[in-house]
């Protein structure tokens, strides 16, 4: 109240360390000055990580005081990256503690998309680790999804026993629809096509129907290969896909002589087995043989 424009006022010691410890103030003692004698401004504020803040620096109007709330909000998304490993704040309540620096974080994404955003302070975010790009996150979460689920072509829609990974596939999936209707319309930047094809995501009339049989008996191989089982741990088309497969053949249900061809010369048949593909991994089952071995050993020590 006191600090308003052309205002003249005293303050106590008091009063002026409350603003010190604020960033309201700064030490005159240590500002620069320039050639006229007139101060350059407060130093610049440092924060965790080499970040440097300066509060003369402004960005969408003179207000000290907004920038230092700014300031203080990125401290707090850096200080939440360093204790929860990344800056993803989408399962945040809006009423829990960090409700407000969700809400703060998706306003700057806003902010960005509609070119209001100054570069400056685009760029401390995304030394925090913000993707200020809403397309390269989509991206980079489509191929997270794929490495966990072992394909990248989704349909429009898809329903899931667990809901958790079906809102978040609902909304993969719709995304990528999206990105097909785009290049349909040639609208899709061929450097967004690009990397979209190199994940396996698909363009032509096919994506329309159901995907080919042997689209997906090589992404099941493909996951194979990587992961050692054919059965990917995130549920999705493949997984389905290949449950549907292991029970037509232990089944003895129909298969044509060109994908029994396929499967025979892939060798990967003893692998499309319910015990196999429903087994824990080597180092879990070793796990529990030297427990009942040792479990064993102390029930015989007690004999």
């Amino acid at each position: 109240e006191k600090l308003k424009k052309g205002a003249n006022e005293k303050l106590t010691k008091d009063q002026m360390h409350d603003l010190r410890l604020k960033g309201l103030l700064f030490d005159l003692r240590s500002v620069n000055t320039r050639t006229n004698g007139r101060p350059n401004g407060p130093p610049p504020k440092t924060y965790g990580g080499g970040i440097k803040l300066a509060l003369d620096d402004y960005e969408g109007g003179s207000n000290q005081v907004t920038e230092v709330g700014w300031s203080d909000m990125l401290s707090r998304l850096k200080a939440y990256k360093e204790e929860n490993g990344s800056v993803d704040l989408r399962n945040e309540e809006a009423d829990g503690p960090n409700g407000d620096l969700k809400e703060w974080l998706e306003m700057q994404l806003k902010l960005r998309q509609k070119g209001k955003l100054g570069n400056r302070r685009a760029g401390f975010l995304t030394l925090v680790g913000v993707e200020l790009d809403p397309w390269q996150s989509m991206c980079r979460r489509l191929a997270k999804y794929k490495r966990q689920a072992g394909t990248a072509s989704l349909p429009k829609t898809f329903r899931s026993d667990d809901p958790e990974t079906d809102r978040e596939l609902a909304v993969l999936c719709r995304w990528v629809w999206g990105q097909v209707k785009l290049y349909r319309k040639d609208k899709l930047e061929p450097e967004r096509r690009k990397k979209l094809r190199a994940l396996g995501v698909r363009f032509s009339k096919e994506a329309l129907g159901k995907v080919h049989w042997e689209t997906r008996f090589n992404e099941m191989v493909d996951y194979y290969l990587i992961n050692k089982t054919c059965l990917p741990k995130r549920d999705g088309p493949l997984r389905q896909w290949v449950l549907e497969l292991v029970e037509v053949i232990e089944s003895g249900g129909f298969i044509s002589n060109k994908r029994q061809t396929l499967i025979d010369e892939a060798k990967i048949a003893p692998y499309l087995k319910r015990e196999v593909i429903f087994a824990p991994p080597k180092k879990k089952r070793k796990a529990e043989t030297d427990d009942a071995e040792g479990s064993g050993k102390l029930k015989c020590d007690g004999v």
